[in-house]
């Protein structure tokens, strides 16, 4: 089966060296794969797993991580026996997820409106399969440190967070695939804790910042592709509805900011078969 990315890269806006970067790796990965199919060890200069980190790093902006989440449809044609995901299989994925805020809110004392930086860390999911096409899955990660800011002051606070969130899954295909798309929708809680405003913030006068917790919808695309019958490699974004009130002081006056966050998330990882 073959897959054509050349729309993909112009509507994600990457320029040469991102999408030579990209066919340079995926190929590489796709021919020891094949190596390995047919019996013959895959040689460690075709391909090395200790460089997926390297290739982690160098996605890790908005554009071409996105360029890089679609790097898994690239051109390929596998004769192989395929391997998917079967009813009770559990998946782990580990590697790294983004937390890119779309955020907005009300006018913040005359300042402007709240900016949320963001903020890259190692993220989980588990996935178990209730039939071979419906999965359900717990996304997790450590917990992520965004700067707030104001256009007028610049960083004035810093602010922890956890989304946990439950998705119900339909994965496209069946358990004979080897390129398993999936969409996802489901419930997103998020804990913002450990918020403190910074020397910029208290020097403005502002104290006792607080972010009340969050519960919303999420949508999910992702895709899975099968190297052999255990080890996967993953992408997916999604989507969640996150809004929080932001409470704090100016002297003896309180404040309550109604701010959207609603971030888009981004992973790149690598998953096992249970």
């Amino acid at each position: 089966m073959t897959y054509s990315l050349v729309s993909i890269f112009v509507v994600f806006d990457m320029d040469q060296s991102d999408i030579l970067f990209l066919w340079q790796s995926t190929r590489k990965l796709t021919v020891c794969y094949q190596m390995m199919q047919k019996n013959i060890r895959c040689n460690q200069t075709v391909f090395e797993m200790k460089n997926i980190p390297v290739l982690m790093e160098h996605y890790m902006n908005k554009k071409t991580l996105s360029g890089l989440i679609t790097a898994s449809l690239l051109s390929a044609t596998l004769a192989a026996p395929a391997f998917a995901h079967q009813q009770g299989d559990i998946i782990v994925r580990a590697g790294a997820l983004m937390v890119a805020p779309n955020e907005s809110s009300d006018d913040v004392l005359g300042l402007g409106e709240f900016q949320v930086s963001d903020n890259t860390q190692l993220g989980l999911n588990f996935t178990y399969m209730a039939t071979d096409n419906i999965g359900i899955e717990l996304v997790a990660a450590t917990p992520f440190t965004h700067e707030v800011a104001l256009e007028a002051t610049g960083v004035i606070a810093e602010v922890h967070q956890l989304p946990p969130t439950l998705l119900a899954q339909y994965y496209f295909g069946n358990a004979d695939s080897k390129l398993r798309p999936y969409v996802g929708a489901g419930i997103n809680f998020t804990i913002f804790y450990d918020t403190k405003f910074n020397e910029t913030g208290t020097g403005a006068g502002l104290s006792n910042l607080d972010m009340s917790n969050s519960v919303g919808l999420a949508a999910q695309l992702g895709i899975d592709y099968m190297i052999n019958d255990k080890w996967l490699v993953n992408a997916s974004v999604m989507y969640a509805d996150i809004s929080t009130d932001v409470t704090f002081d100016v002297g003896a006056d309180s404040y309550k900011i109604k701010t959207d966050i609603d971030p888009l998330v981004y992973m790149v990882s690598i998953g096992y078969v249970f």
